[in-house]
């Protein structure tokens, strides 16, 4: 993708943001692995690919040690401007959708089977081909409103999302899942104030995710209830704070019903020594984080006169009692496998059952996710944030010897062998 001209002295300003629900860091991506510009969650893997003037391949990571797991080419197909890329049941879509000057004619969509994309690393794919049915103009004025970043899947159609550089607003455009040459016929748009990069459809909530970043680089994230195909933004909109600072997000993806992955891309301008790293990031949804920004201040204004809760409840004895077992989880433990690591600060311990994995961490860390993998390498377990209760893995399953438990500490991963006898 290539970037227009931003007025960089903005950069200097911190972008923070007042939510208490914040996006985590999880870590840096590989660097091979700068220019991710699509997400897609499938297999129990987070599948992403570069932009423009990469290679035609998609690359599986793995969403703990984010190491490149497993790399797939698209052989018949060119990188031309990759830019997102979504699934239904059946296939997987590639959108080489990129026009950052309004000039191509040659826009289409990439479609694998997932049959295939599972047993093999060289694919083929079936080609979506499409121009806008309203665009008659190909000149190269630079920036055009003719640019693409986001992709998804809704009912019975490709929705396309437009990022428009002059009017700072997107207008939705949908196809045929179906090979073939098409006139994207055009929906409706909405004024977002800025580039959109990443779109997903969640058909677990019926929840529409859009994201994006300003002229200065200040991450955006829109929520839509009750998207159709007929109508992208004819119901309730709203515009959510995500606390990531300045970033270059260009891509979102759930993998359940509330967790959310989201990547940024590298960025680089050497005449104002601004450098950031492509990072993976994580969302815990909840419902007051789907509240306006009105509501989350009154909230917090709230919160400070009566003294209530994060969750938004006055605090009682019993909240106190119940804080105080989930802090004593090192009752009924047996034996202590291994002291702190000072490099790691993880503690695993075991229990007397010889069922449970029970570890520590410092009280501050917050988990993102945990895994256990065996002495290969291969993953056997995988627990996203909002599926971790306790600190309490079964491990039942496992048969005898050495395995290892990984946790993201946002920005940090961190290791500890264990042995199952």
């Amino acid at each position: 993708m290539k970037r227009g001209v931003f007025v960089l002295v903005f950069l200097f300003v911190s972008f923070f943001l007042s939510s208490q629900h914040t996006v985590e860091e999880i870590g840096t991506l590989p660097m091979k692995l700068s220019e991710s510009s699509g997400l897609l969650y499938f297999n129990d893997r987070l599948i992403t690919h570069n932009d423009s003037g990469n290679l035609p391949q998609l690359y599986e990571i793995d969403m703990v040690s984010l190491e490149i797991q497993r790399t797939i080419t698209i052989t018949n197909a060119e990188n031309r401007d990759w830019e997102d890329i979504a699934q239904d049941e059946t296939y997987i879509y590639i959108g080489d959708i990129g026009n950052n000057n309004g000039t191509r004619k040659d826009l289409l969509v990439y479609r694998i089977l997932k049959s295939e994309y599972l047993t093999s690393d060289t694919l083929e794919a079936e080609k979506i081909e499409f121009e806008y049915e309203n665009q008659d103009n190909f000149d190269n004025n630079g920036n055009s409103d003719w640019d693409a970043e986001a992709l998804f899947v809704l009912q019975d159609k490709l929705i396309i999302l437009t990022k428009q550089w002059n009017n700072y607003g997107t207008v939705a455009y949908s196809l045929p899942r179906e090979p073939g040459r098409y006139m994207a016929k055009e929906l409706d748009g909405y004024k977002v104030n800025g580039l959109v990069t990443g779109a997903d459809f969640n058909p677990i909530t019926e929840q529409l995710y859009i994201v994006g970043y300003t002229s200065i680089l200040a991450p955006f994230l829109y929520v839509i209830d009750g998207a159709t195909t007929n109508a992208i933004f004819g119901r309730i909109v709203k515009n959510l704070k995500i606390d990531i600072g300045t970033s270059q997000v260009e891509s979102i993806i759930h993998v359940n019903a509330n967790t959310y992955y989201l990547t940024s891309e590298q960025f680089e301008r050497q005449s104002f020594n601004l450098s950031f790293e492509p990072k993976l990031y994580s969302l815990l949804v909840t419902n007051s984080f789907l509240e306006h920004e009105e509501e989350e201040e009154e909230e917090e204004e709230e919160e400070e006169e009566t003294g209530l809760d994060d969750e938004g409840e006055t605090k009682t004895d019993e909240n106190q009692e119940e804080s105080e077992e989930a802090v004593d989880i090192s009752e009924g433990i047996d034996s202590i496998d291994d002291k702190a690591d000072n490099n790691s600060g993880l503690i695993v311990v075991k229990s007397a059952t010889e069922t449970n994995l029970i570890y520590l961490v410092p009280e501050d860390n917050l988990i993102l996710s945990r895994a256990v993998y065996d002495a290969s390498g291969r993953r056997l377990l995988l627990h996203h944030r909002n599926e971790i209760e306790n600190s309490s893995i079964n491990i039942s399953s496992l048969k005898s010897g050495i395995y290892y438990l990984t946790l993201s500490l946002g920005g940090t991963i961190v290791t500890k062998p264990f042995v199952v006898q």
